[in-house]
């Protein structure tokens, strides 16, 4: 006969087995946390919390008293473990690390939702290893107290899915291995189940059983469950593939994505049209000749300039909450208060640290705050509203432009940096050809200079005279048409946007900025002083990377002052009055012509009896009908989309825009069905237009079904990009298709 192995070998055996388990749990952490220093953290905490549920089991502590003793191992511990570098020695605990601590079992497990994973040791308040010290220590105790349980030992196996479970919802939505750790864990538990199930059943102080005996049901088991895990994982690419992975930082705390909102970009003219002498918002602070960056756009659509998603954005970094760290040199304080804007951009300069918001929505905004440090770009997701104020603190960032890069012969030659980014969906007609023509073969700058001293050579309008040359928006058709043309014309908005799709074809890494100079725009204050900006200091430049420069601002829209001119607006136009003195002397001798026959006209109608005058009224009757029908159409379809446009909220405004592009898309033979969604509505559209119609649903749907009303520039950029679509829907008809478009009464008594 076989003898028993000691009770204290038998409990050791068990514990590890079962930590082990729990271990296999915790390689969920991967892809969470950076680097290894988690793994000792666990381990330290499992181990802690074995000999805390020794002890309680042994000295038969309550559910509360344990719970005061785990709390004072944390306090003890955790520092050595979580946050050494604010203990004494790294060892020995202090008031600092103690409250680091405390602060970091509340707070760690927002930051490892909200921080970019894998999160550093350090990053936020610097105590995120506190997350898994906790869920490992109370890991430890459960399993140390459940083994030692005669009847209740199958309490041990709960701490395993528990840390599974958790370190799935904190983790990312491309976990470790994740069929294998659950068969691992799935195939461990029933073997330690079934031969801790023997060795229960068995009376105490009766010989053990036979070796053979006592293993062959756990090894059956085993290899029966291997078998099924192995099944299950051939077979789950093809049952759930498909079947995104729910995780916390997504359906809990999602990621701030700027494509739910409309371009910045859509709003320039907006600005400069509506806003042009109007205050915008007040700065203090601001350093002279500095800029304000509001948005940086680094994708392009075919219809606009955009910031690309909320994902780890290739170029344009992470959108991430600000933690307030610390600046490490000089600083800029920079104090905003909004006057008359709306959105979610935060006016900022320099690299940002810190934003503290003021005003009674102080705490919404502050939540709601998000930064992207690869742009120097600052949101808050709940909005600024007039009224609203903030402060930011920030590290001096001198922006180099293309003229000083110019006049370094070193950094002059430096090639261009390969940064990933979105490639654009679309090419607007002439770009590639344009850029070819004036880039040349030089260093990166010597081709961005190439191409802004080109596009410096057009002409500057913000149409405000009502110049259809230079009409908003910056589509492809809109650049495509401005390239065309005899001259450019255009304001920032077409040159930026032209200029970074023109760099592209070069081989240069480019996007799109939309700020605010205020300096530049008259000298209002600066240097620290209080600077009041309007919608007229709206300034949209474009940003090449160059290798060990980094980011060079470059300026081509052409001076202000090159105003463009009739003739040299419509060259084209030249040979017209060549022909007109030709025909102008055909009319002159015919002039008494007409005179003596309508001299002679009375004789032969009295000779006549006079005009049929019933005769021609008959005639004319139909076609004074159908020309006051039609007119009557016209104007009422245009009240109706002026109505749309200006009447009601911001998302009723936002849903008439959408609406104006069905009622359009019917009247020009394309209707889509009429209990259709607006994704499925743009789907039925051609498909030139359906990929912008489709976002131009998506946002139609974020400002109408959001928890708050879209702001002005929302609403302006949605009817923006709707005109620049509906020039596109228009265009890929016939021009008989056209005009029965205007007087058709379809989309009047269209079903709803």
């Amino acid at each position: 006969m076989s003898v028993q192995p000691h009770p204290a070998l038998r409990l050791v055996a068990d514990v590890a087995a079962v930590l082990g388990l729990v271990g296999v749990a915790s390689l969920g952490w991967v892809g969470v946390l950076d680097g290894l220093r988690w793994v000792a953290v666990v381990a330290a905490g499992a181990a802690l919390g074995a000999a805390l549920g020794l002890a309680a089991v042994r000295w038969r502590w309550p559910v509360l008293l344990t719970s005061a003793a785990a709390v004072v191992v944390l306090l003890v511990a955790g520092p050595a473990a979580a946050v050494p570098g604010r203990a004494l020695a790294g060892v020995l605990p202090t008031p600092s690390s103690t409250v680091a601590v405390l602060a970091g079992a509340l707070r760690s497990w927002k930051e490892l939702l909200t921080l970019p994973a894998p999160v550093q040791p350090g990053a936020g308040s610097g105590a995120v290893l506190v997350a898994p010290l906790v869920v490992a220590l109370v890991a430890g105790a459960v399993v140390t107290a459940g083994v030692q349980q005669r009847r209740a030992w199958w309490v041990a196996l709960l701490p395993a899915p528990a840390v599974l479970v958790v370190t799935a919802l904190l983790g990312t939505d491309q976990p470790l291995a994740p069929a294998l750790r659950g068969a691992a864990l799935v195939v461990g538990s029933l073997a330690w189940a079934s031969w801790r199930r023997d060795r229960s059943s068995s009376p105490a102080g009766t010989p053990a059983a036979p070796a053979a005996r006592s293993w062959r049901r756990p090894v059956g088991a085993a290899a029966l469950l291997a078998l099924g895990a192995v099944g299950g994982v051939l077979a789950a690419p093809a049952v759930g593939a498909s079947t995104p992975r729910l995780v916390l930082r997504d359906a809990l705390t999602p990621p701030f994505d700027p494509a739910s909102y409309p371009s910045p970009l859509a709003a320039y003219r907006h600005y400069v049209k509506d806003l042009r002498d109007q205050t915008v918002f007040e700065v203090t602070g601001l350093p002279q000749g500095a800029r304000l960056r509001l948005a940086v756009m680094d994708a392009y659509d075919g219809t606009v300039w955009d910031v690309a998603g909320s994902a780890p954005s290739p170029g344009s970094g992470r959108w991430v909450p600000l933690a307030g760290e610390a600046p490490s040199g000089a600083t800029v304080r920079l104090g905003v208060v909004d006057r008359g804007y709306s959105g979610v951009w935060l006016p900022t300069t320099g690299d940002v640290t810190d934003v503290r918001f003021t005003g009674p929505r102080a705490a919404a905004l502050q939540q709601g705050l998000h930064y992207d440090s690869a742009a120097q770009v600052a949101v808050t997701s709940a909005g600024l509203a007039p009224g609203d104020g903030y402060t930011v603190r920030a590290e001096p960032v001198t922006a180099i432009t293309l003229t000083q890069l110019l006049a370094d012969p070193r950094a002059a030659t430096a090639p261009a940096a390969t940064t990933a980014l979105p490639a654009p969906a679309t090419v607007p007609t002439g770009v590639g050809a344009f850029a070819a023509e004036h880039a040349g073969d030089g260093s990166a700058a010597q081709r961005a200079q190439g191409l802004a001293t080109a596009l410096q050579q057009g002409f500057f309008s913000h149409g405000l005279e009502g110049d259809a040359a230079s009409r908003a928006g910056h589509g492809a058709g809109r650049l495509a048409s401005m390239l065309a043309s005899d001259q450019m014309i255009g304001d920032d908005e077409q040159y930026a946007a032209l200029m970074a799709l023109a760099a592209r074809q070069v081989g240069l890494s480019s996007r799109v900025v939309m700020g605010f100079a205020p300096q530049a725009a008259g000298g209002r204050g600066g240097g620290g002083g209080a600077v009041t900006v309007t919608g007229g200091d709206v300034r949209a430049w474009t940003e090449v990377d160059v290798q060990g420069v980094g980011w060079v601002a470059v300026d081509a829209t052409p001076d202000p002052s090159r105003v463009p001119q009739p003739q040299s607006a419509r060259p084209r136009s030249v040979p017209e009055p060549q022909v007109q003195p030709q025909q102008e002397p055909a009319p002159q001798p015919q002039q008494p012509q007409a005179r003596s026959t309508d001299t002679d006209q009375p004789d032969r109608d009295r000779s006549a009896g006079g005009l049929p005058w019933g005769s021609i009224a008959a005639g004319g009757a139909p076609v004074l009908l159908v020309v006051l029908l039609s007119g009557g159409l016209v104007l009422t379809k245009a009240l109706r989309q002026r109505r749309r446009r200006t009447r009601g909220d911001g998302a009723q405004r936002m849903v008439g825009a959408w609406e104006e592009l069905v009622d359009t898309a019917r009247d020009l033979g394309a209707a889509p069905p009429v209990r259709a969604t607006r994704r499925e509505a743009a789907a039925v559209l051609p498909p030139e237009q359906r990929a912008a119609a489709t976002a131009l649903a998506e946002r139609v749907d974020a400002g109408a079904f959001a928890p708050r009303q879209p702001s002005e520039p929302e609403v302006t950029g949605t009817w923006s990009e709707l005109d620049e679509l509906l020039g596109h829907l228009r265009a890929g008809t016939s021009r008989r298709r056209r005009l029965w478009a205007r007087v058709t009464p379809r989309s009047l008594w269209r079903r709803r």
